[in-house]
């Protein structure tokens, strides 16, 4: 019963997090692009590549063929909006 209320919890929890669909917002690269390269322009840090690996069915994570779009999830620190 306890390890059901503390799931529920974490549900919950989880549910907080999840990025409403008007908080979302894509970027698509004209040129092959690293990864690394779009976390920095739009979270002003490179390292946020998790971030959108957690959004984007990455094939590819090191290099972005041209064309490619992918969805940046908001930054929790910012209330939501970047």
């Amino acid at each position: 019963a306890a390890l059901a209320a503390l799931a529920r919890q974490l549900d919950a929890a989880a549910d907080a997090y999840r990025p409403r669909q008007a908080d979302l917002r894509t970027v698509t690269v004209d040129v092959p692009t690293p990864v690394w390269r779009v976390a920095q322009r739009v979270y002003g840090d490179a390292r946020e590549v998790r971030r959108l690996a957690q959004a984007n069915p990455l094939t590819r994570p090191t290099l972005l063929a041209p064309g490619t779009t992918l969805v940046v999830l908001p930054d929790p620190t910012r209330g939501g909006r970047r």
